[in-house]
This record gives C-alpha cells, structure tokens and sequence, in this order.
C-alpha cells in the first residue's frame, strides 16, 4: 500500500522546495556538494584545523574546542589568527592545492563552542555567504526553516544542552542512533516560549527520522515534484514515468476537493489534514512547512510514501 503526503512549504523555486523536503523525509542520503562547495568546506576546514593547531600551543591548551573568546585577549587573538591564516590559504591558491581527501580533515564544526561558530559563520559571511546552508550539506543535516532556527537559538536549552552551537544542537535532536528525548524536550522548551509551530516542526522532523529508520525493508519516501500555488505543475528527479500521483495533472482545486470530503471549506494553501502513518484510512495527508520569512511561492510537495 502506497499514500500519499503532500507537504505545504514556501520556497524560491520548485526545485527548491523538493529538495527541502526530501532532506527532511530522507535525512541520511547523503547531499551531494558541488565541485564549487567542496572547495569552499575543504578551505574553511583547512583555515580552521591550522587555526586550531595555534590554540593548542601554550599559553593557550585544547584548541577551539576549549577556547573561551570571554577571556581577556581571546577574542581578538582569535580574529587576528583567524585573518592572517586566512590571508595565507587564498582561494585562487588553495584551488591549485585542493586534494581529494579533504574530508578527512581534523576539524569538527559540533565540537566548538556556538560563540566561536557564531564568529567563524560572520567572518566568512562576505565571501561565501551562503557557508551555513553549505555546512548543513556537508554535513548531511536536515535544517529547518528559518524562524524555527531563531526559535530554538532563544531558549536556554539551546545554550546549556547545545553550548549555543546551532550545528551540535540539530546533529543530537536528530541523531538516530540517541533517544528521541533531545527532541521531545526541545519541542517542550519551544512550546514554554510559545513557539508551538517550531515546536511541531522539530516533531515532525524526529517523527520522520524514526519512522525512515524503523521501516527497515520499505522503500525511502519518493519525492515526486511539486504543485505550486498558481496551479503549474514540476516533477522532481528520476520520476517521469509510471507516477502513481502525478502532481501535474492537478490542480489547487483538485486537491482541495479531496480534502473538504472530511472538512468543510479545507484550504491547502493553508489547512492541514494529518493521520498517523500506520492509519489505513485514507490514501491523503497534508501538512504545512511554510514560514512567512521565506521568500517565493507556495509550494505543495507530492511524496510517495510505501506503507507495506
């Protein structure tokens, strides 16, 4: 048996909004990283291990990982070395030297305090931008969206369990191999703050993650494309042929009309209709990942999920 999830999310482009939602239905396949951002991660890695190798030296001892940028002189000894090693590893160069081994590099974005990353994320943030959306890649993190980030980064939670460190913090609420307790607290703290929408979104993340790793034997949740909120249709990957649900052959109205079977008046640009995975009843689930910071359209994503 087969049913359909059709996930709600606002993106750039359709492209985009398939990708979001793949990496949170299917968080352990690896994302691929361009040749471009393999360079970027390999020298960001390279400038950091080498800036690391400095703090092991006395008078400083344990590296990064130890080091306490609120200490008198830290700070801006940190920055100084962090620009002049910088300074030496220039990106035209490093390109001429960049091995295919990179990835074995001795330097660990979870392990350093979410101070020290906060500055490393800022001073990179003239040059490459978009450096975080790459660590989660490289990384092989699923992120959330925008506000839940913001949200999680206001609860003391985040600071005492996680050290401030936004990587750390998704790495341990969604490993699969620790109990969902992380998770089920972070949702509590979140709701505490009021932020009970951020708070369903980090249980529906958990929720997915356990249900791809219990269901051993069944296929991965397949990502067929997408629908967007001005009725053109998108297929994502590999999927052209022999679809069970083709989401270009919808429309809004098509898929509103499935839903106001059971609600009057159902709305799928802005309702949610939702049942346990293993309720038999019913072939449609629709729920809603949009955040009003992102920017573009409205997306509906098709995702094909094997029940048994």
């Amino acid at each position: 048996m087969h049913k359909l999830n059709l996930y709600r999310i606002k993106a750039e482009s359709p492209r985009l909004a398939c990708e979001k939602i793949n990496s949170i239905l299917n968080p352990h396949t690896e994302t691929e990283l361009s040749s471009e951002e393999q360079i970027i991660v390999a020298r960001v890695i390279t400038i950091l291990s080498e800036t690391d190798s400095v703090f092991r030296k006395k008078p400083y001892s344990g590296g990064l990982y130890f080091l306490n940028l609120n200490e008198e002189g830290n700070y801006g000894f940190f920055k100084e070395t962090l620009k002049l090693i910088d300074k030496e590893t220039r990106s035209n160069e490093f390109k001429n030297k960049f091995e295919p081994d990179w990835r074995n590099a001795t330097f660990s974005f979870i392990g350093v305090n979410g101070s020290i990353l906060d500055l490393i994320i800022d001073y990179f943030d003239k040059e490459y931008p978009n450096l975080e959306d790459i660590i989660y890649n490289y990384m092989n993190l699923s992120k959330p969206t925008k506000r839940t980030i913001e949200d999680i980064r206001k609860t003391d939670f985040f600071k005492d369990e996680f050290d401030g460190n936004i990587f750390k913090c998704i790495f341990q609420t969604f490993d699969i191999e620790s109990s969902s307790g992380l998770s089920d607290e972070m949702a509590d703290k979140l709701n505490e703050i009021n932020c009970s929408e951020s708070a369903d979104e980090i249980c529906y993340m958990r929720s997915d993650v356990d249900d791809d790793y219990f269901s051993d034997g069944f296929d991965q949740p397949t990502v067929l494309g997408c629908l967007s909120e001005d009725n053109v249709g998108y297929l994502y990957g590999d999927h052209k042929l022999n679809l069970r649900w083709d989401p270009c052959t919808f429309t809004i109205e098509d898929l509103n009309k499935i839903f106001r079977t059971e609600i009057e008046n159902f709305d799928i640009l802005k309702d949610e209709y939702w049942k346990d995975d293993d309720d038999d009843d019913g072939l449609f689930q629709v729920q809603g990942l949009d955040s009003i910071e992102e920017k573009g359209k409205i997306y509906i994503v098709f995702s094909d999920h094997k029940m048994y």
